[in-house]
């Protein structure tokens, strides 16, 4: 559907919101404080995925991460033109985020949740398949 002066003023007022720079960085950083949040709440606090899939929670880490690195790529796109710039800020953005986060689990959790390589990884490579399905289906510009 696209959306023009004949669109009912609730689908243009939706649409507008929607493309506002200070809309979109406002999704991204309540997605970002809701991985913090759940990345600092103690290990007891959150289900158990132990004996569900093999490595659960790397598929979590990668999928929440990829989200992220989505968001990030969607605020970011209406400011950076190239291509290049647009894939270094997200990739290095979400996966210095998810650095952070794991740093902050280790120092903050009472040794409830340690720091993982691995976490590191899953969330590097969710914020690598949100670049690359940026690149391929939006592209870097506008």
């Amino acid at each position: 559907m696209t959306i023009n002066s004949d669109s009912p003023p609730l689908f243009r007022g939706i649409h507008a919101l929607c493309g506002h720079p200070a809309f979109r960085w406002l999704v991204c950083c309540l997605y970002g404080a809701a991985i913090c949040a759940l990345s600092l709440l103690p290990g007891r606090k959150l289900p158990r995925l132990s004996g569900t899939v093999a490595h659960a929670d790397k598929i979590v880490h990668f999928l929440m991460y990829a989200l992220l690195a989505g968001l990030l790529w969607w605020a970011l796109r209406v400011r950076h033109r190239a291509r290049s710039a647009l894939v270094a800020a997200v990739l290095l953005g979400t996966s210095l985020y998810g650095l952070l986060m794991e740093f902050l689990q280790g120092l903050l959790t009472s040794g409830q949740r340690c720091f993982s390589v691995a976490d590191i990884l899953a969330n590097a490579g969710g914020a690598l398949l949100a670049v690359c399905i940026g690149i391929k289906t939006v592209g870097g510009d506008r």
